[in-house]
């Protein structure tokens, strides 16, 4: 516990105040840019650095917290995501993440249907919402700037299914970074939904790849017992 609140320090005093610094220096150069265009990638600037200082400051709760893991499982049944605020919050991500690949000269659908069922816990909301990121982060970085791409969100009464497609770009003879990008980030992706009791089903080729990823609402019973199996 002292070397996490150790941690959290460093954090606070170093980290977040170099996010705030961007923050600020953003704002300062937004205001004083006629360019309209401009204007905007440099919103999509400031936006991520805020999301990133949020989840910042998120950590830093979470390491000075004092309750042991026990303690905070035992709390997971009554730690509910109102729907609403699930809904709002995926929006804000989604509407964020279109307008950074808009930025970059990406275009592409972002379909999402119905809203997260009242059943979905903390735990499954921020790991739908941390997937999406990388999704869109990988279609960024690996796709074809110049082929649409597509995501659909939809909820069950029982999970969430995010789905993707995106054409990839070539890169030539050799293995390509699309293939080694998805070995990194969405690997660890996939360890956490599989983990959570969700399935991930994934296709890639030379020119596209596709995704169909589903997440309880809830953390299965056996995943539940095998959690606490770890913990002793």
């Amino acid at each position: 516990m002292e070397s996490n609140r150790q941690i959290a320090g460093r954090l606070h005093d170093y980290t977040t105040n170099d996010l705030t610094d961007i923050v600020m220096l953003v704002e300062h150069m937004r205001r004083n840019v006629p360019d309209e265009a401009t204007r905007r990638q440099l919103d999509t600037v400031r936006d991520t650095a805020v999301d990133a200082l949020q989840h910042t400051r998120q950590v830093i709760r979470t390491l000075r917290a004092e309750e042991t893991p026990a303690e905070t499982s035992s709390a997971e049944g009554t730690s509910r995501t109102a729907s609403a605020a699930s809904a709002r919050t995926l929006r804000r991500t989604v509407d964020r993440c279109r307008r950074t690949l808009a930025d970059m000269g990406m275009d592409g659908d972002v379909l999402v249907f119905g809203r997260p069922d009242a059943s979905m816990t903390a735990e499954a909301a921020s790991l739908m919402q941390g997937l999406v990121r990388e999704l869109f982060g990988n279609i960024g970085r690996h796709g074809d700037h110049a082929r649409p791409y597509m995501v659909m969100i939809s909820y069950t009464g029982e999970c969430a299914v995010v789905e993707t497609t995106n054409a990839i770009r070539d890169a030539g003879d050799g293995e390509s970074d699309t293939t080694a990008g998805l070995r990194s980030g969405l690997a660890q992706y996939r360890l956490l939904v599989e983990r959570h009791g969700g399935t991930w089903r994934e296709s890639c080729t030379r020119r596209r790849w596709t995704l169909r990823v589903e997440i309880p609402n809830t953390l299965p019973d056996a995943a539940r017992d095998a959690r606490w199996d770890r913990r002793g």
